[in-house]
């Protein structure tokens, strides 16, 4: 338990070393800069790039985020965020398989992003890349033959992450920003789920894409 909070802290503590160390201020040709950090909350809709996992958890599962970024240059930022889902899956009945009478899954993620924001009056897109790290824990129940059997598992691993979105400001000073996101992530992992239970959960894709909307405070 330990391992899994040093590697899901360890993203953070990359974003606040980077704040301590970047430039207070640098010139651009609109004048002075000053960075600024932010802190971000969202929520929106995730869905799963497998079939498997969709079948079993449905299309659209709400998802939450929180974060913390740090401006590096007028228009490059590293933002580190979590988040987080939980689903319940629907009983399905399979001819010649374990009926699945229920499942569970939940995601915890943390990411850490470089994004580039395109100068622009008012709204103003964003496109950026980097790296999720999740944590998933998988509970199925199923049924074969009238015999009840049921497994669960927890595995975490790394995967890329892109993200394309939109800042519009909510204020002159644009302190307050309303912000649009989509992103996409690719996580293959190994289960817990022996195939008896769940065929082909061996070797899973958790990765799919999300589409969010949130509130960003810069200081």
């Amino acid at each position: 338990m330990k391992g899994l909070v040093k590697k899901l802290l360890t993203p953070l503590a990359v974003v606040g070393a980077l704040s301590m160390s970047a430039p207070v201020s640098a010139q651009n040709n609109q004048g002075e800069f000053t960075a600024q950090s932010s802190l971000s909350g969202g929520v929106g809709m995730y869905q799963f790039a497998e079939e498997r996992a969709k079948n079993i958890y449905g299309s659209s599962i709400p998802i939450f985020s929180v974060g913390f970024g740090r401006e590096i240059s007028p228009n490059f930022a590293i933002e580190g965020s979590l988040s987080y889902l939980k689903a319940a899956g629907k009983p399905i009945i399979l001819a010649g398989q374990p009926d699945r009478t229920g499942a569970e899954i939940q995601l915890t993620s943390l990411e850490l992003v470089g994004k580039y924001t395109f100068d622009g009056e008012g709204a103003r897109v964003y496109i950026g890349g980097g790296v999720s790290y999740t944590s998933a824990n998988e509970s199925i129940g199923a049924s074969y033959s009238g015999t009840a059997i049921s497994a669960e598992g927890t595995v975490s691993a790394a995967g890329p992450l892109i993200v394309l979105g939109v800042d519009i400001p909510l204020n002159d000073d644009e302190t307050s920003v309303l912000y649009g996101e989509l992103s996409g992530r690719s996580i293959k992992i190994g289960t817990e789920i022996p195939g008896e239970v769940l065929p082909g959960a061996e070797k899973a894709d958790i990765g799919g894409g999300a589409l969010k909307a949130g509130i960003r405070f810069r200081f």
